[in-house]
């Protein structure tokens, strides 16, 4: 949180400073690269609000790399902040504009992102918090995820819709913070 562009400015000074030289401190870079990461997915966002659409991309781009990244090594691949935005920069995000559901693709890399978001998925599962606001934001995206994937290949939404409808049955009041998402979802299966 913050005021994101003084975050940014800080981050990419040390970075292009001291990265790459034999006294850089690696776990430093790797601390640098993190908040960088993180200003760089806000600032998108802020961007793609205010329909700035060359400024968004570039960002997710830099969101991007450093992304993959902090997932490939180091403490960052098991941080669930820095999963959650990893798994958002690589597959989009939706989020209400207007009252409206609006998604914005971001990299649109569903295949990386659905393995983010079962690892979040399950690790909340293991700890008991299986019907969380976390949880609900986990099985949206995996589920808008596989849509996307079985979408750009061609293949058949009916196995998809089944699992919505089995989880929507089994779980009837849903998640009020969620509800109208997995409703904006159901309306593209069906």
């Amino acid at each position: 949180t913050g005021d994101w562009d003084a975050i940014y400015d800080i981050h990419r000074k040390a970075l292009s400073r001291f990265e790459g030289t034999a006294s850089a401190d690696q776990k430093k870079i790797m601390v640098w690269k993190n908040k960088l990461f993180h200003a760089d997915v806000a600032l998108a966002k802020r961007a793609e609000a205010a329909g700035k659409v060359d400024d968004a991309s570039r960002l997710w781009n830099e969101a991007n790399q450093l992304a993959e990244v902090l997932m490939a090594s180091g403490a960052y691949r098991n941080n669930p902040h820095t999963i959650r935005l990893a798994a958002q920069a690589f597959g989009g995000y939706v989020a209400k504009r207007a009252g409206l559901v609006k998604y914005a693709p971001c990299l649109g890399q569903h295949d990386k992102a659905v393995q983010l978001w079962k690892k979040i998925e399950r690790s909340l599962k293991a700890v008991g918090e299986s019907g969380g606001d976390a949880w609900w934001e986990a099985k949206f995206y995996i589920y808008y995820s596989a849509y996307e994937m079985d979408r750009a290949a061609g293949r058949s939404l009916m196995k998809l819709r089944d699992k919505l409808e089995t989880l929507q049955a089994t779980n009837s009041d849903g998640n009020k913070v969620w509800n109208d998402y997995f409703e904006w979802l159901k309306a593209k299966l069906f």
